[in-house]
């Protein structure tokens, strides 16, 4: 069975450049840099001349000067300039990725602390809430004649609060209900801030 001739790729390695030229004479040849060796390669055909070269490199010289014959261009190579420019590529895209991951987990801690944050305050204010709620019962059990919005029987801001529901009512409708005359803006105002009230438009409404 017949082995396939493995055909000559066009390309030198660096090293086997550098150890052909040695051969040849060229002791400085180790400090050669690619394009030196490049050049020198153009001109192997005479460089050969009278030369006897071991087994090894003579087959590549030969494989490098038919190629040359054919109108093939030859190029040295640097195999480890290769590997590590495959490197540094390699640790920019992991440098790359890990800071894709840093952004991405700043971000979910980020969502989870003001999820966090949201919860935290929406459960002071139902404390807060119960605790009022709490207080004016306790305030209602201990004062009679107190509602449980702090007034007094009898009063205006005890009537107002009496006509007080769900069901959004405006200044006029409060009034009309209650019987009575005067504004209660600033009454409606410190029920709105203590957690009694919300409005709605131009209406009160119970919380």
């Amino acid at each position: 069975m017949s082995t396939k001739k493995k055909q000559f790729s066009g390309q030198v390695t660096k090293t086997r450049a550098i150890k052909i030229f040695e051969a040849l004479g060229f002791k400085t040849a180790g400090k050669w840099d690619v394009a030196k060796l490049q050049r020198k390669l153009l001109k192997l055909d005479t460089l050969i001349e009278g030369t006897d070269l071991d087994k090894k490199n003579l087959k590549k010289v030969n494989e490098i000067l038919s190629a040359q014959a054919k109108g093939r261009k030859v190029i040295v190579v640097d195999v480890e300039d290769v590997a590590a420019g495959k490197q540094r590529e390699k640790e920019v895209k992991d440098a790359a990725a890990r800071e894709v991951k840093r952004k991405a987990d700043q971000k979910t801690k980020a969502k989870a602390k003001e999820k966090a944050e949201t919860k935290k305050t929406a459960k002071k204010a139902k404390a807060k809430k119960t605790t009022k709620k709490a207080v004016a019962a306790s305030d209602k059990k201990k004062k009679p004649g107190i509602d449980k919005f702090g007034g007094r029987t009898g009063t205006i801001k005890a009537k107002i609060n009496a006509v007080l529901t769900k069901k959004p009512k405006t200044m006029q409708q409060l009034l009309k209900d209650a019987k009575v005359e005067n504004q209660q803006s600033g009454h409606l105002k410190n029920l709105i801030e203590e957690g009694y009230v919300v409005k709605i438009g131009k209406g009160y409404a119970l919380v």
